[in-house]
């Protein structure tokens, strides 16, 4: 696969700009990433050590179609480092994928994490994108010790019938999850 670095800047609806850092082509079509991902087949991404530079707090990933394709949309990814409204640090997974049924119940997901099931609370954010945080303690621990230790990070997410592999950096993952401080107490 071709690597090719780059510094742009990519703006989206209901996402922070970004200083794409790397771009990876999906030319291999024996690679999961573009069996899970056809017709897309162009990935950009920042880490979590870009982003900071910035003033954010997120891993970002964005899956651009092929041109000969027709699809005119492009899928978003970002793994976000906050606080919940409890006060407690919380990773959060912010997608573009419209919100469905399942996430405005509530219900819980089970995304795979480096080939781990782990259990998240699906909901909607204000403009009606799904977005995901990890619904115990064991699963937090379990993911936030893979972003410590990992490169990369892949999350399976399901949207309607797939659930494809993101695989989001995870460099600068350590110095930006410790700054946070942990919960409120």
């Amino acid at each position: 696969m071709k690597t090719v670095k780059a510094a742009l800047l990519a703006t989206t609806i209901a996402f922070s700009p970004i200083v794409v850092s790397w771009d990876q082509y999906l030319d291999d079509p024996e690679s999961e990433l573009f069996q899970d991902w056809y017709p897309y087949t162009q990935i950009s991404g920042q880490s979590f050590s870009d982003s900071e530079e910035s003033g954010l707090a997120n891993s970002s990933v964005q899956f651009f179609p092929d041109p000969s394709s027709r699809l005119n949309t492009h899928h978003i990814f970002d793994a976000r480092v906050g606080y919940n409204t409890d006060g407690q640090q919380q990773l959060y997974i912010v997608t573009t994928y419209p919100c469905e049924a399942t996430h405005r119940s509530g219900e819980t997901a089970v995304l795979k994490v480096n080939g781990q099931n782990v259990r998240f609370n699906a909901a909607c954010n204000l403009i009606n994108y799904a977005y995901y945080t990890i619904a115990t303690a064991t699963g937090t621990s379990y993911v936030v010790n893979e972003f410590k230790r990992a490169s990369t990070v892949s999350i399976h997410i399901p949207y309607k019938d797939t659930n494809r592999g993101v695989p989001f950096s995870a460099a600068g993952f350590t110095k930006l999850w410790n700054s946070y401080g942990g919960g409120a107490l």
